[in-house]
């Protein structure tokens, strides 16, 4: 204890070694979750929701000389070896090892160069020790070749193709770089871009003089003078109006979207990052579709079909009369309520009351200690169904028609316990030959319908 120090240096985010005049010691913090019981009882109201203290280990670092043991970078390193963590690296010279660029996982000494895999330091096979540098964190290069450090496999691998001369990356893009003849994307050449023309933009999508690209895939039918995202990853727009995009195999699928007419395209937006709600300087819109007397300056979405303004609350484009704005609550599952009532999509429910109601999940509510299953026809009427048991299980309920219901433990007809039926085996069975269906367990068929 005598002489135990700290060993640190410069921009360590944390201590992760000790010595003495003998040993060099690794600290590894680990994560551990805190029992209830750890935690003191008159301070629990201070300790919230942080359930989790860190243990410290501390384990000597075998082969360490402590005399010459010190941090250079984010490694440790004395006369004889290098370490990162409390590996030690071998086949690296410590006296000449040199951090090469920002990235600090690539390194090189007198004989070459070497990246942290995974597991293990690899050495970069043919690289040019007198010219390798950092071109950016994913990108390096010799005078004669590209590489790209794979953040997500903890690999280096070469860029086949890239003029390692003319190479450089684009600002704004994550690992995006181009030279005198191609665009690459995370180490892989884009073919169809031309470089002197490319543009990044957001959400990985990129243009150049042809066209627009979403991840590579060129979106056909979208003109790049006017293209911008709309909601990324669902809909882009252009001067001729709004499209749907999506990924089928290795190709992009553009869709143009029907809206409404008096859309006016250069003033729409998306509201915050719902791709079902736009704003124009008119007028809202829900999946494109005009929402009838809503206020644009104050309608917010309140879900993915539930919005406000100042006057009310609509459901999709419909407004739902009698709601009161001030006290509304969105609940989950197309449920919200005020002070006053419970509603579903766009109708009131009769049979509840604010008070004590509760959403389950997407077949169940709740009204006080009692649960209720719900069906909805093609014509959006519902039917809700008060469940005899207390203890329905909720994990395993399931609806297998507006009668039928089971869960792990029982069957339902109607909401009452069905005793005649067996729960593990109670199914619906469809009939191929006259597309109708078979409720049925082991022992009996109880329903049958077209």
């Amino acid at each position: 204890m005598n002489t135990l120090e700290v060993v640190d240096g410069e921009n360590m985010t944390m201590l992760l070694y000790l010595k003495d005049k003998n040993n060099v010691y690794f600290i590894n913090y680990k994560e551990s979750e805190q029992k209830i019981s750890d935690i003191d009882v008159g301070n629990a109201e201070d300790a919230g929701n942080d359930n989790y203290n860190i243990d410290i280990e501390i384990k000597k670092l075998e082969s360490a000389n402590s005399g010459s043991f010190k941090i250079d970078s984010i490694y440790g390193k004395d006369k004889n070896n290098l370490y990162f963590l409390n590996k030690k690296i071998t086949g690296v010279n410590p006296k000449t090892f040199k951090v090469v660029g920002s990235n600090k996982l690539i390194i090189k000494d007198d004989k070459g160069v070497y990246y942290l895999g995974r597991e293990e330091v690899k050495k970069i096979q043919n690289a040019d020790l007198n010219t390798f540098e950092e071109v950016s964190k994913e990108y390096y290069r010799d005078k004669n070749n590209v590489y790209y450090y794979d953040n997500y496999d903890g690999d280096v691998k070469k860029v086949k193709g890239a003029d390692a001369k003319t190479f450089e990356v684009i600002d704004g893009g994550y690992a995006i770089g181009r030279d005198k003849n191609a665009v690459y994307d995370r180490g892989k050449q884009i073919k169809g871009l031309d470089p002197v023309t490319f543009e990044d933009l957001s959400g990985n999508f990129y243009k150049d003089k042809n066209g627009v690209y979403y991840e590579g895939m060129l979106m056909k039918g979208i003109d790049p003078k006017s293209f911008e995202p709309f909601v990324n990853y669902t809909h882009v727009k252009d001067k001729n109006g709004i499209h749907h995009f999506y990924q089928k195999s290795n190709n992009v699928v553009v869709e143009k979207v029907e809206i409404s007419p008096e859309i006016d395209l250069k003033t729409l937006q998306p509201i915050e990052n719902y791709s079902e709600y736009s704003k124009d300087k008119n007028n809202v819109y829900y999946n494109f579709k005009k929402i009838e007397d809503a206020d644009v300056k104050t309608f917010e979405p309140e879900g993915y079909s539930i919005g406000k303004d100042k006057t009310g609350v609509y459901y999709g484009t419909h407004k739902v009369s009698g709601v009161d704005v001030n006290s509304l609550e969105v609940l989950k599952n197309d449920f919200f309520k005020d002070k006053d009532n419970v509603y579903y999509k766009n109708k009131k429910i009769e049979n509840f009351k604010p008070k004590n109601f509760e959403v389950i999940d997407y077949s169940l509510v709740k009204q006080n200690e009692d649960l209720y299953y719900f069906t909805e026809d093609e014509n959006d009427n519902t039917k809700f169904v008060l469940l005899e048991s207390k203890n329905v299980d909720i994990d395993t309920f399931q609806i297998l028609d507006e009668d039928y219901t089971k869960d792990k433990n029982n069957t339902y007809y109607k909401g009452k316990i069905f005793k005649e039926s067996d729960a593990k085996t109670l199914d619906i069975h469809y009939n191929e030959n006259d597309k109708g269906y078979k409720i049925r367990d082991k022992k009996k068929v109880y329903k049958t319908k077209k």
